[in-house]
């Protein structure tokens, strides 16, 4: 099927799945015996990447003690669900002799994983799966080579991201998968914002919306334009994002992508200072089935945000304890915003050492994790806190404000009646 990702850029030689043996070990968070079954279908998994086959016997017999144990976990949730469809699978492979068969399930269980924000297990599963690569599964390779870019992304660790971003791309040149050599831009494009070369970022984005548009490519496009629109953002032209926003939400098919075209087309609207639309599209995201503990974090952080912005203290202490709730599940650039607002929230309402205590914090974890953009931000915010005066304890903040073109205003009434027909 093509040349091998193999050697382009190797995984990690095997290891123990200490992501998973540290949950099994944790006992506060309830999941011990879940974590202890996935270390052990991963496990099982090694032993078909081995070169060579194990004895078919004691292959067998893993196979039958893995799926027992699946079996007699509880409560059966969808972690577990996801571990017994490998396990089965991988009985299937063992009675054919085509480990192949396990691609599917491993790669569908690194992206739930993914969505649960566990990202070292995650990785821990992509490059298990990448260990199954005998040169035969270019696709499946690919696939997982940009999955593990994202995730290495998602970890701010931006190097290796885009080493396996820029591999996946090479690739899928040479595979004629154009799709993916998008994908592949885009992804570093994203290293790049988040780096803070924004307009780097914004030329390699604005080159893949157009040839995605020559190539027919609808979801290539809304995804370069609904990056583009961040990028737009961190370089302080919110009214140019909005309109390139709308369209990716228009132009997107899988209803969680819609949704965060949504959350940041309301974090635009907040930049404009139009919160009443920021709302509407925050809340739209909030009350959808599918909204996934990513997005509801992203989407509480900017209504904090709001609630700082408008002096409502009650909301400000609803949305911290509720984030407070999810800290442990934030990945370094939520966690390092949150820090942000916070320290912005109590400067508002008067409590100027906590909030320099936060805003120091997020600059410390912005450095930890060259996270470039948000250390901009805390730094600008210290400035602020030093140069502007107190205000008095019933005096609410004033919230940013521009004006809106006729473009900007269609797309806040369309939110409007979004809202209002239920989202």
């Amino acid at each position: 099927m093509g040349q091998s990702l193999r050697g382009i850029t190797d995984p990690p030689p095997s290891h123990l799945h200490e992501a998973f043996l540290e949950r099994a070990a944790d006992p506060e968070n309830g999941s011990g015996g879940q974590a202890l079954g996935a270390f052990l279908t991963m496990r099982l998994v090694d032993h078909f990447a081995v070169d060579g086959h194990s004895h078919h016997e004691a292959l067998e017999y893993q196979a039958r003690s893995t799926a027992d144990f699946l079996r007699n976990l509880h409560p059966q949730n969808s972690d577990v669900a996801q571990l017994r469809e490998i396990a089965r699978i991988a009985q299937a492979a063992l009675d054919s002799g085509k480990r192949r068969l396990l691609w599917s399930p491993m790669l569908a269980y690194a992206y739930w994983l993914e969505q649960q924000l566990r990202l070292e297990e995650a990785l821990d599963v992509l490059e298990t799966a990448l260990r199954l690569s005998d040169g035969r599964d270019a696709e499946d390779e690919l696939a997982a080579f940009y999955h593990r870019g994202r995730v290495l992304r998602k970890s701010s660790r931006y190097d290796e991201a885009t080493a396996s971003y820029t591999a996946a791309g090479e690739a899928a040149m040479r595979m004629g998968n154009k799709h993916m050599e998008f994908r592949s831009r885009i992804g570093n494009a994203i290293v790049l914002e988040k780096i803070g070369n924004l307009p780097e970022a914004a030329q390699v984005l604005d080159s893949v919306i157009e040839e995605a548009i020559t190539a027919n490519d609808s979801d290539a496009e809304a995804r370069a334009r609904h990056d583009l629109a961040n990028t737009l953002m961190m370089m302080n032209h919110p009214a140019k994002a909005i309109p390139v926003a709308y369209r990716a939400y228009e132009l997107y098919e899988p209803q969680q992508q819609r949704l965060r075209a949504l959350s940041d087309l309301g974090m635009a609207f907040k930049m404009m200072g139009d919160l009443a639309a920021a709302e509407d599209a925050f809340g739209i995201v909030l009350d959808a089935e599918v909204c996934t503990v990513e997005i509801r974090i992203n989407v509480m952080l900017e209504l904090l945000h709001v609630a700082a912005l408008t002096g409502n203290r009650m909301g400000f202490a609803r949305w911290q304890r509720a984030l407070s709730e999810l800290e442990a599940r934030m990945i370094p650039d939520a966690r390092t915003d949150f820090d942000l607002k916070l320290g912005i929230g109590f400067a508002v309402f008067g409590n100027r050492s906590r909030a320099r205590q936060l805003l120091e914090a997020a600059v410390a974890r912005a450095e930890e994790h060259h996270l470039n953009a948000y250390l901009f931000q805390a730094e600008a915010e210290l400035k602020r806190l030093d140069e502007e005066p107190e205000l008095e304890p019933d005096e609410a903040p004033t919230a940013p404000t521009a004006a809106q073109d006729e473009e900007t205003r269609q797309v806040a009434d369309r939110l409007r009646a979004l809202r209002g027909g239920g989202g």
